[in-house]
């Protein structure tokens, strides 16, 4: 549900930081309507599957990083949301001219409500040229560009304004390099990363793709054991994670797949994973998964069996030996009365 919106524009040419400006909307607010309510989905659906985000809090210094300030004017005193887009301009302003490379676009600020927390959502559009078909004429029109979004920024505001929480509030989509450091200055983001933590929840949502795909005992073994590998070669080279490439190597006959699967479970278990940070190669060991097959048998135990005493492994005498193992592999071999 959209509680307000409103956008305006930042000029600036791509290459160069002179004759940056801005220009407010003189229609102040929009109302909620068809038109706006279907560019926040579009935005919002897009926002979910991009690839590359990165997680964090606000600074705590707030007269270097003043968007907070302003948020908690408007939504802890005046109440008046186009001022304090209209103070985000201009700080929007000053940081795009730390960057050469970066050019302006239609700046929209959507506060809305999603399943009962506020949120905020900050996101430059580019335009483009597009094509209607009406009373048997062709048209060009410019259009929002929402397909293509190169900033974006989300922040919870509720989590945020609820000291207990210890939530990481603020989302935004990386970019590249330099190019997308004045959006996160501009939001006031501390995105420091938690290695292990991020770590032991990506190994627990790779299991979890494995049990949604359904894959069958060899398959999943290889998947497995593919992404540990993957993984601790980005830990031994200090290279830091990218969800979009990660996706491409391990599932790439759907990448979108394997990138909506753990964006969902990090979502449901309020740690998504972020983009950036290098993988501490202590959880991974939970992915190897160990088996072999014959013409007869085959076998197959992952190191959490082992770490738990399920499975029991005695290379001096040759055996491993399996304790607990199911009702339903036990049963056949009971004898009867």
């Amino acid at each position: 549900m959209i509680k307000r919106i409103t956008y305006h524009a930042l000029l600036k040419e791509q290459g160069s930081t002179d004759n940056v400006s801005i220009v407010l909307n003189p229609n102040k607010e929009l109302p909620e309507k068809e038109s706006t309510t279907g560019l926040l989905k579009e935005l919002i659906d897009r926002y979910h599957s991009t690839a590359g985000k990165s997680y964090g809090v606000f600074e705590e210094d707030e007269d270097i990083y003043q968007t907070p300030k302003i948020l908690r004017t408007y939504l802890t005193e005046n109440d008046d949301f186009y001022k304090a887009t209209e103070h985000l301009m201009r700080v929007l302003m000053n940081k795009s001219k730390s960057q050469v490379f970066t050019k302006g676009g239609v700046v929209i600020f959507f506060h809305y409500e999603e399943e009962n927390k506020d949120y905020l959502i900050i996101a430059i559009l580019s335009e483009k040229v597009a094509y209607i078909a009406k009373d048997w004429d062709l048209a060009q029109v410019e259009a929002l560009n929402y397909e293509n979004v190169r900033f974006a920024g989300r922040i919870n505001l509720t989590d945020w304004l609820d000291e207990s929480s210890d939530t990481r509030y603020i989302s935004f989509l990386r970019g590249k390099g330099d190019v997308s450091a004045y959006f996160k200055e501009f939001i006031g983001c501390n995105n420091t990363s938690r290695p292990l933590a991020e770590t032991r929840a990506l190994v627990s949502y790779i299991e979890k793709f494995g049990e949604e795909q359904n894959l069958n005992l060899d398959d999943l073994t290889a998947f497995k054991n593919k992404a540990e590998v993957y993984l601790k070669d980005l830990a031994n080279e200090s290279t830091p994670f990218a969800l979009q490439v990660f996706a491409n190597v391990l599932w790439p006959s759907e990448p979108q797949d394997l990138i909506d699967s753990l964006e969902e479970n990090g979502k449901l278990n309020n740690l998504p994973i972020s983009d950036g940070f290098i993988p501490d190669k202590r959880p991974l060991k939970a992915l190897r998964v160990y088996a072999c097959k014959t013409k007869h048998w085959s076998i197959s135990f992952d190191v959490t069996a082992w770490d738990s005493g399920d499975v029991e492994v005695d290379p001096v005498n040759n055996k491993i030996i399996f304790h607990n193992p199911p009702p339903a592999l036990i049963n056949p071999f009971r004898k009867r009365d």
